[in-house]
């Protein structure tokens, strides 16, 4: 099964996010984790199509699970997914108290970092001073 799995991410298919679905809940700790590990490689192509936003529900259940390997993961997923959506639950997982899940969070919300461009130094405006006449002539 967990071979099943590995193989829809190898394939590219996001056909395949329904079978993917029905294991979200599996008793199994590792066969959730094949699925994050999948979601994630689906998810890896750096485009924010439908079917990537589609998976962020999916991951989303997985970084609340019970496992912390399988939270670990799905937030990796996560974090290869150029969307703001997935920010707030980034940020949620910095509180985890696996420090794996944590670290894992903060290495993906750096990626959303946007780092202001100082502007370039504009040359200072010459100011014409008036000159200093003063109201009492010698």
């Amino acid at each position: 099964m967990i071979q099943q799995i590995s193989a829809i991410g190898s394939s590219g298919n996001f056909g395949s996010t329904n079978i993917l679905t029905g294991y979200l809940q599996h008793s199994n700790p590792q066969v959730r984790y094949a699925v994050a590990s999948t979601l994630g490689k689906l998810t890896a192509s750096g485009r924010l199509s439908r079917e990537v936003q589609q998976s962020i529900p999916l991951l989303t259940r997985l970084s609340q699970d019970i496992d912390p390997s399988v939270r670990q993961e799905a937030i990796i997923a996560l974090g290869k997914i150029p969307s703001h959506q997935v920010i707030p639950i980034l940020q949620k997982a910095l509180r985890d108290p696996q420090i794996s899940v944590a670290q894992s969070a903060s290495i993906a919300l750096n990626k959303f970092k946007v780092y202001r461009v100082q502007p370039k130094s504009q040359p200072k405006s010459l100011m014409l001073r008036k000159p200093n006449i003063s109201s009492n002539p010698k």
